[in-house]
């Protein structure tokens, strides 16, 4: 297939020592994992991320590497996916492969960072492991476009256990080449594909989960059980991967028989439909996650000189004739948000514009969400408190204060189905999420 006999394991290769605190917070994420297997797996993908991130982190100048928001932390993945994908090195995407050893001198990505456009990064970075001495070594970068030249001149293809398996030697193998990237390079130059809703492989392979579920088992690897598209199925939908980590564990055992609309039910409990907000505003499930309707807005502080609920009124009247379509009907959910020294007040609206009203049809449905965060008392926001709303593992918009505001807000557009999450991050990091948003025509 391709040759691996010259000597690519000790091209310059870098080490990184591991920290006391790497290890224990991986050893801990592991436990999220079902099976000893895939316990250790995911322990050997924890110490690479976290050694890598904090090495690559002192290198960077001007990128920041985030890695918390990537597949390491969700255990539904667990068994589906040979790496970790979602790391973000400033704009970019990365998937890192961690292995155990590399003699054989040969990388194996996982199909789902190919095939899958949430997960097919701009760069795979490969971390060989050597736990014994608590260690990591930097084995090399793999630029998204000369992986597909490589798969198209190749005529390459995932084997049965989904992964694409690529010779070492097509990666370049200084670490430096990932800083000089990170920092120099125009994201333009590597395009990646836009994921298609209308020819989700989640809904193509429900009606193939239904029968394979409760015949699976944890004890075999799950491509000897799954279908890449059942496994597809589970990677893209977010219902499908927290009800199959549930039915993952023991005590969940007998979920085996009950089915999988039924698991797919459960699932979407943990995925809040804003759909009922949009038609009559506060809901019990809004209720119960502590939203509050603008008469109902208390705030902290008597100092506070204009009620908050108007403050944020008038903030959305002036974005709206700063050209956002936002109806003139609308019915915006408050929350009180405790962070650090701040008291905050986050203002969520769900809404679908009158373009899209007009234009929608059954296929696709657009809806849009603005959040707002203001003080609950006369205090400005302050320097360095951060609002990001992401997609899955892309991060759609993020506002970081330079200086102090009165209020920060941030608006995305969605598609029926695609499931956004909404985060404050205060400048000392502590950070405040809320449940996954999605929008279900069909339920509302």
């Amino acid at each position: 297939m391709f040759d691996t006999t010259s000597d690519t394991t000790l091209l310059n290769p870098e080490t990184i020592l591991l920290e006391l605190e790497d290890i224990q917070r991986a050893s801990q994420n592991s436990q999220l994992a079902p099976t000893e297997n895939l316990q250790w797996d995911l322990y050997l993908q924890g110490l690479a991320v976290l050694g890598l991130q904090r090495s690559l982190q002192n290198r960077l100048r001007t990128r920041a590497v985030d890695i918390e928001q990537s597949t390491l932390f969700e255990p539904g993945y667990a068994g589906l996916l040979n790496g970790t994908c979602g790391l973000a090195i400033g704009p970019f995407r990365a998937c890192l492969i961690a292995t155990e050893s590399i003699i054989d001198g040969v990388v194996k990505i996982p199909q789902a960072a190919v095939e899958l456009p949430e997960f097919i990064p701009h760069f795979c970075l490969v971390v060989e492991v050597i736990e014994e001495h608590e260690e990591l070594i930097f084995r090399g970068v793999l630029r998204c476009d000369r992986f597909q030249d490589y798969r198209q001149s190749m005529n390459l293809e995932a084997d049965d256990d989904w992964v694409y398996r690529v010779p070492l030697t097509l990666f370049e193998q200084e670490p430096s080449r990932l800083v000089f990237y990170a920092e120099q390079l125009d994201i333009a130059t590597l395009s990646l594909p836009e994921r298609d809703l209308a020819t989700s492989s989640a809904t193509m392979a429900v009606p193939e989960l239904q029968q394979v579920l409760a015949d699976v088992s944890m004890t075999d690897p799950l491509w000897q059980q799954l279908t890449w598209e059942q496994a597809a199925a589970i990677l893209t939908s977010p219902a499908l991967r927290a009800e199959f980590h549930c039915w993952q564990q023991p005590a969940q055992s007998d979920r085996q028989s009950q089915g999988l609309q039924t698991a797919v039910a459960a699932a979407r409990q943990s995925v809040i439909d804003v759909g009922q907000w949009l038609e009559s505003g506060l809901d019990e499930v809004a209720q119960s996650l502590g939203f509050l309707t603008g008469s109902q807005l208390q705030f902290a502080s008597a100092m506070k000189s204009q009620p908050l609920s108007e403050v944020f009124e008038g903030a959305i009247a002036t974005l709206r004739e700063d050209g956002l379509l936002i109806p003139e009907v609308i019915r915006p959910l408050y929350r009180n948000v405790e962070l650090e020294e701040l008291d905050l007040c986050l203002c969520l609206l769900p809404y679908r514009s009158p373009v899209a009203l007009e234009t929608a049809s059954d296929a696709a449905i657009d809806w849009s969400l603005l959040v707002i965060v203001g003080s609950q008392s006369d205090r400005l926001l302050p320097a360095g408190l951060q609002l990001k709303i992401s997609r899955e593992m892309d991060l759609l918009e993020a506002v970081d204060l330079e200086f102090e505001e009165v209020l920060v807000y941030s608006s995305v557009d969605a598609r029926v189905g695609e499931v956004l999450n909404v985060e404050i991050i205060a400048p000392g990091e502590t950070a405040f999420a809320l449940p996954p948003l999605t929008y279900d025509a069909g339920e509302s």
